[in-house]
């Protein structure tokens, strides 16, 4: 779960700077240091605060605790992964296009023999199949 909120805040922070803008600084800094700096100070005064704090905000509130395919809630319709995930909207919202990719898992289990690190096992083939999805986002110039 943490590894997740990780790669989420990466992704916002990505989003909020503008991928375009990197790009073109790699470009114009080559090697040259003060170019560097000038071009880090930019992108961190890029990065829209409110932004990251309204969509960080939207994937940690209440109620549901988990973004996990395995998990629905109690009266609830869809597992909370699919509860959260607004990422493709956005996306689209942004001008990019999207294509999803349904990959059928399963989830591991847990061995409780095992040290808390380490718990993780295979799922047995009786185990019931979910449906993720890889996200492809493609944005034209």
């Amino acid at each position: 779960m943490r590894r997740t909120g990780i790669h989420t805040i990466g992704l916002l922070f990505l989003f909020s700077t503008g991928l375009l803008d990197t790009a073109q600084a790699r470009q114009e800094t080559g090697n040259n240091g003060n170019n560097v700096d000038a071009t880090i100070r930019h992108l961190i005064s890029a990065v829209d605060s409110e932004r990251i704090s309204k969509h960080l905000f939207y994937l940690a509130k209440d109620p549901l605790p988990y973004r996990k395919l395995n998990l629905t809630m109690p009266g609830h319709e869809k597992n909370t992964l699919y509860e959260a995930d607004y990422l493709a909207g956005k996306l689209e919202a942004w001008g990019y296009h999207v294509e999803q990719e349904g990959v059928r898992v399963q989830a591991f289990r847990r061995d409780t023999s095992k040290p808390k690190h380490a718990q993780y096992s295979p799922p047995k083939p009786e185990d019931p199949w979910y449906t993720a999805y890889n996200l492809y986002a493609e944005r034209k110039w």
